[in-house]
């Protein structure tokens, strides 16, 4: 009884693998599919305000806004893009903060977004931001 449950493992797995290994030799997929989004020149991305949410917790609130100049819906994938905030403090240190860009952009269009950033114990004197790709 156990050599035949076996055997139907073994015929499982070789019958599995070669239709596996048969619809990947077929698949063609042609170059359009593959083409990534060029972020470069059609997604712009500008600090519009920063403020002081509280001055006990040294925190800032960011509004910024992100452009798609494309003719083409930005979608992007999970985890891929990021928002890089590059903030520069009164001591002149540089502290860096990135958030996950998850929101569909319409051609030719920009949204309005908001990101909450605890500085600690520092105090910013300047903010700049950009788009980054993995």
């Amino acid at each position: 009884m156990i050599k035949f449950k076996r055997i139907i493992f073994i015929c499982v797995v070789v019958l599995v693998h070669s239709c596996g290994s048969m619809a990947l030799s077929s698949y063609e997929m042609s170059p359009s599919h593959h083409e990534p989004f060029d972020v470069t020149n059609n997604l712009e991305i500008e600090v519009l305000l920063v403020e002081e949410v509280s001055y006990d917790s040294n925190a800032i609130n960011v509004d910024y806004e992100i452009k798609n100049n494309s003719n083409e819906l930005f979608k992007p994938d999970f985890g891929k893009f990021k928002v890089f905030f590059s903030i520069f403090t009164q001591d002149g240190r540089e502290i860096g903060h990135y958030k996950n860009l998850y929101k569909q952009i319409a051609p030719n269009s920009s949204i309005i977004l908001s990101e909450k950033i605890n500085l600690s114990v520092y105090k910013y004197k300047t903010i700049k931001a950009r788009i980054l790709v993995e």
